[in-house]
């Protein structure tokens, strides 16, 4: 089971129901692995890590990090940008409208502005990890994703632009909701790439792999699972991509598909 977090997993205030909770627990007592998959970086996941109790790899970054935080011995992989490509998407954005910037490198995080634009956990990490000021002035090595704020209205414009400057070197997913960003990796990376090496790390192939998202950034994981599962809140290409379409996140829509398709089975 491959579990995205913002608009999926969690709900609108960014906590996991006590029913998923519960379901997830059975599921995995009935000897299925559960694995978060995630735009997120590994220190604004590990709290729900550690909540569902989970023993397996996790992907963060949509792609580009592929880790076990409580194997150190495991092989997973950290993709980054170029530095020298970073640079050149600095100045690119110089020429668009963006409400915030923002380049993650290594395990700190470098912040344009200190705004209400930047995730409030993002804000409340460890201050050693944090450093405010124009991330192109800041960062000294290859950024393993960076990540433009915009209005909503204003990304599918700026996806466009970004393609045509940036076609095979960058990819973009948009986060989901409440925060309008778009997470900026190396070319070629995505959910399904590092899901597809975590599964067989697990021993599955990603036809065994039942995998549940709401946005953009999930498109490539449920194309390719076995089942692919769009939350009832996902946005209408994403459903039209997914085999299924369940509940909400509002509603514990991964509760609810788990409950009448795995454990009842």
């Amino acid at each position: 089971m491959a579990i995205d977090l913002d608009g999926t997993t969690l709900r609108n205030d960014a906590t996991i129901s006590n029913e998923t909770k519960r379901v997830l627990a059975e599921v995995r007592a009935q000897g299925h692995a559960v694995m978060i998959a995630t735009g997120r970086p590994y220190r604004m996941s590990q709290q729900f890590y550690k909540e569902l109790r989970l023993d397996t790899p996790i992907v963060n970054f949509n792609g580009a990090y592929l880790h076990h935080p409580t194997n150190t011995r495991y092989e997973g992989f950290r993709q980054n940008i170029a530095l020298k490509t970073a640079h050149d998407v600095f100045d690119f954005a110089k020429t668009l409208d963006l409400n915030n910037i923002i380049a993650e490198v290594d395990e700190s995080v470098y912040i344009w502005k200190n705004d209400q634009s930047v995730p409030q956990n993002m804000r409340e990490a460890d201050p050693r990890l944090i450093h405010y000021g124009a991330p192109s002035q800041l960062i000294q090595s290859d950024p393993t994703a960076l990540m433009f704020s915009a209005n909503n209205q204003q990304l599918a414009t700026i996806k466009a632009q970004l393609d045509s400057a940036f076609a095979g070197v960058i990819e973009h997913r948009s986060w989901g909701k409440p925060y309008e960003y778009l997470e900026l990796t190396k070319s070629g990376l995505n959910k399904a790439v590092a899901l597809r090496q975590a599964a067989s790390d697990l021993g599955f192939s990603m036809a065994d792999v039942i995998a549940f998202g709401d946005a953009d950034n999930d498109w490539e994981m449920l194309a390719e699972a076995g089942i692919g599962v769009a939350m009832g809140n996902a946005d209408a290409e994403t459903k039209r991509i997914a085999n299924e379409i369940t509940l909400s996140n509002e509603e514990d829509g991964i509760a609810a598909f788990l409950t009448a398709n795995v454990l009842n089975k």
